[in-house]
C-alpha cells in the first residue's frame, strides 16, 4: 500500500477559531456527506479531518514545515497564551503541536524546519527539504492555506516534479478560506485539485499536439476524471462522456500511427470525435474548453465522411507530428488509392493496386509494351491487365503525379530498409523530401493546408458572416432577401465560377475545394452561413465540403408570380420567400 503523506506549511499569524465546512457532493457515484470540522484555530486540523487522516495508519505521515518564527509563535506545545497584533494583553492560545497530539492520530507527526526563502538559494533549499520527505509512490495531500508569498507555487511545482521523478499521486489540495466565513463562524474549505488536473490535461494535450500520441490523455481519463467535470449531479454520466471522447480520439490516433488507410478514409472516427466533442462542452470545467479546442482544431481539416482526401490529410498530420515514416507510407499509398478510385479499380484489391504501380513505373521508365511484366495467370487476365495499363498511361493525372509518386516510393523504400545502401540519404533530406511532396500534392488538388503549428490560436475571426456564393450579387436582391440575409451576419459576395459542360469531375473537385476553402478561411464554422447556388454538381460538392466542416449552407426559395397584361401578354416575376437550409 502506498504511504499517505499530509504536507502543510505553518504560518505566523494570530489565527482565530472557526469551523471549516464543505457542501455535500457526489464522488464516483456515492454521495459524500457534508463536512464540518471541529472548531479550530488551525486549518491543518480541519484539513486532516477532511482528508480522513483519523483513519490513517502508523506508516503514514503528517509533516508540518516551519520557519523559525512560525515554530515560536504557532507550533510549540508549551504555548499557553499569545498577544494579538497591536494588543498588550495576552490571550489563551494553544500551539499546533498540542492540537495534533490531542487528535491522537495513528500517523506519525513530523515537524521540519525550513528557511524563510529570502533569496534564490533559500528558496531552492526549501524546495529540496520538502521534496526529500517524499518517497516513491506516496499519496500526497497538500494544504496551501498558510503558504504565503512564493510557497503555493513552490508546492504545486514540487507536486508535479515529484509525480514525474517519484511516481507520487496528488490526492488532495485544500485551502481554508477564513475570510469567507458566514454568520455561524463557518469558513469554506476549498479543493484546488482541479488546478492540478487542468495542468495534467494541458500537458497531455500539448504532448498530443506535438507528438500525435493520446496515451497520456487515455491514462488521465482512466485514472482521474472527476476534477475535470463542472458539476457533480451526474458524475458517472459526465465521466463516461469525457472518457468516450478520449477513447474516440485515441482510436483515430492509433489508426494514423499504424497507417490504417481504410479507417482513416472512412471519416467515421472524425465524425465520432466531433460528436463527442460537442457533448463534453457541457460537462468539463470552463478552463479545459480551450485546451480541447486546440485538439479539435488540429483535426479540423479531416472530413467526417468517406473521402480519399482524408488520406492526404492524414499524411500531412503525420508529418506535422514528426511521424515521417507513417507520413510517406500514407502519402504514397493514397496516391495509388486516388488513381484506383478515379479509374473504377478496387482499392482493396492488391492485384489492381499493383497495376497502378506498374503503370507509374512504365510511364516513368518509358518501358516498351513488349517489356511489360504482366502478372495475369492466363491470357485473358493478361490482356485485361494490359488494357488497364494503357488506359492508365493515357490518364493525365497519373502523368502529372508521376514525379511525386517516384519520390515518395524511393523515400518510403529508404525508410523501410533503414537506409542500408552504399549512399544512405541524410535524415533531414528525407524530411525535406516528404515536406516538398506533400506541398505539391496539396497544391495540385488545391487542398486546404493543415495547421503545422497546432499549438497556435485559431486564426478565425468570430464575427457572423453570410457568404453569398451565387451568380446573383446581393446588390441585385430584393429588399426582403437583403433583410433576411442580414439576420445571419455581414453579407459577402463571391461570384460563382463558370462550369463548362465538358468539364471533367477532377476539375469540378478542384473548383469545389478551392471555393469551399475560401469560405472556410473567412471565419469560425459556427459563425458562417453559406448561400450556395449555381451549377448543380459543383454546388453539391461545395455544400458537401462546407457541411463537413460544420458550416450552415442555405439556398434561397422563391415564389413565381404571373401577371396578366394587355394584348394577351403575361409578366412573370420571382419573389423571394425564405432561405432554406441544405
Amino acid at each position: 500500500m502506498p504511504r499517505k503523506v499530509f504536507i502543510s506549511i505553518l504560518g505566523t499569524g494570530f489565527y482565530e477559531e472557526c469551523a471549516y465546512t464543505k457542501e455535500k457532493e457526489e464522488e464516483e457515484g456515492k454521495e459524500q456527506k457534508p463536512f464540518t470540522s471541529t472548531p479550530t484555530r488551525f486549518i491543518q486540523q480541519a484539513s486532516l479531518e477532511f482528508v480522513g487522516a483519523n483513519d490513517w495508519s502508523k506508516e503514514d505521515r503528517v509533516i508540518i514545515f516551519l520557519t523559525k518564527k512560525a515554530r515560536e509563535l504557532n507550533w510549540n506545545k508549551n504555548i499557553a497564551e499569545r498577544k494579538r497584533y497591536g494588543k498588550d494583553t495576552p490571550e489563551p492560545y494553544k500551539g499546533l503541536e498540542a492540537v495534533l497530539q490531542e487528535m491522537d492520530l495513528k500517523a506519525q507527526v513530523e515537524d521540519k524546519d525550513i528557511k524563510d526563502g529570502m533569496n534564490k538559494e533559500e528558496i531552492w533549499e526549501v524546495f529540496q527539504t520538502i521534496y526529500d520527505t517524499l518517497q516513491e509512490g506516496d499519496e500526497l495531500h497538500l494544504d496551501l492555506t498558510h503558504s504565503f508569498r512564493f510557497l503555493p507555487m513552490l508546492l504545486l511545482v514540487l507536486g508535479n516534479y515529484a509525480k514525474f521523478l517519484k511516481g507520487i499521486t496528488i490526492k488532495n489540495i485544500v485551502y481554508g478560506n477564513y475570510e469567507a466565513r458566514n454568520a455561524q463562524n463557518e469558513a469554506p474549505i476549498i479543493s484546488l485539485l482541479p488546478l492540478v488536473s487542468l495542468q495534467d490535461w494541458t500537458f497531455a494535450a500539448a504532448n498530443y499536439l506535438q507528438n500525435g500520441r493520446a496515451t497520456q490523455l487515455e491514462e488521465l481519463a482512466n485514472e482521474e476524471l472527476r476534477p475535470m467535470l463542472q458539476n457533480t449531479k451526474d458524475i458517472n454520466l459526465d465521466a463516461r462522456t469525457l472518457n468516450k471522447y478520449v477513447k474516440t480520439l485515441s482510436t483515430f490516433t492509433k489508426d494514423l500511427l499504424n497507417c490504417r488507410a481504410q479507417a482513416i478514409r472512412s471519416g467515421e472516427a472524425i465524425n465520432a470525435i466531433r460528436t463527442e466533442a460537442k457533448r463534453i462542452e457541457k460537462v468539463i470545467i470552463p478552463p479545459m474548453a480551450p485546451v480541447l479546442d486546440k485538439i479539435n482544431h488540429s483535426l479540423e481539416i479531416f472530413l467526417p465522411n468517406e473521402h480519399v482526401f482524408n488520406g492526404f490529410y492524414a499524411a500531412q498530420w503525420c508529418f506535422n507530428n514528426q511521424l515521417y515514416q507513417q507520413a510517406i507510407t500514407t502519402l504514397q499509398e493514397n496516391i495509388v488509392t486516388y488513381i484506383c478510385l478515379q479509374k473504377k479499380l478496387d482499392i482493396s484489391n492488391i492485384a489492381q493496386r499493383e497495376v497502378v504501380n506498374k503503370a507509374f513505373n512504365i510511364y516513368l521508365n518509358n518501358t516498351q509494351e513488349e517489356q511489360w511484366k504482366l502478372s495475369g495467370k492466363n491470357e485473358e487476365q493478361r490482356l485485361s491487365e494490359k488494357q488497364t495499363i494503357k488506359e492508365l498511361l493515357d490518364y493525365s493525372v497519373l502523368k502529372e503525379l508521376s514525379s511525386t509518386f517516384l519520390v515518395t516510393t524511393n523515400t518510403r523504400n529508404d525508410y523501410n530498409h533503414a537506409g542500408e545502401n552504399p549512399n544512405p540519404t541524410k535524415a533531414q533530406k528525407l524530411i525535406n523530401q516528404i515536406d516538398e511532396r506533400l506541398k505539391k500534392i496539396f497544391e495540385y488538388f488545391n487542398l486546404p493546408q493543415a495547421p503545422s503549428e497546432t499549438l497556435h490560436s485559431h486564426p478565425h475571426p468570430q464575427s457572423a458572416l453570410f457568404i453569398n456564393l451565387s451568380n446573383h450579387p446581393s446588390s441585385t436582391w430584393q429588399p426582403a432577401q437583403l433583410e433576411a440575409a442580414r439576420q445571419y451576419g455581414e453579407i459577402i459576395d463571391i461570384d460563382f465560377p463558370a462550369v463548362d459542360a465538358l468539364c471533367k469531375p477532377e476539375r469540378v473537385d478542384h473548383l469545389a475545394n478551392q471555393y469551399a476553402q475560401d469560405i472556410i478561411n473567412r471565419g469560425a464554422p459556427t459563425c458562417i452561413t453559406a448561400h450556395v447556388m449555381g451549377e448543380m454538381t459543383l454546388t453539391f460538392r461545395i455544400v458537401e465540403l462546407l457541411k463537413a466542416q460544420g458550416i450552415r449552407c442555405v439556398a434561397s426559395t422563391t415564389e413565381r408570380i404571373v401577371t396578366d397584361l394587355t394584348d394577351n401578354r403575361k409578366e412573370t416575376q420571382f419573389s423571394f420567400v425564405q432561405f432554406r437550409e441544405y
